[in-house]
């Protein structure tokens, strides 16, 4: 990919699960996906490797 921001530079997807955005680490966060981006937008990679759709 073409740019220059280091995590910008792999897929990601955000996870809703019950009307609430799940991290990375598999819990809900805390305030809003603006507020926690690096938490609530999980490398798709790393959901691949996921044992539910929903939780690591």
């Amino acid at each position: 990919m073409n740019n220059s921001q280091v995590r910008q530079q792999v897929d990601h997807v955000v996870i809703n699960s019950g009307g609430k955005v799940i991290g990375r680490d598999g819990k809900a966060i805390s305030g809003s996906i603006k507020d926690n981006a690096w938490a609530a937008h999980v490398p798709v990679e790393d959901r691949l490797k996921w044992k539910a759709w929903n939780k690591p």
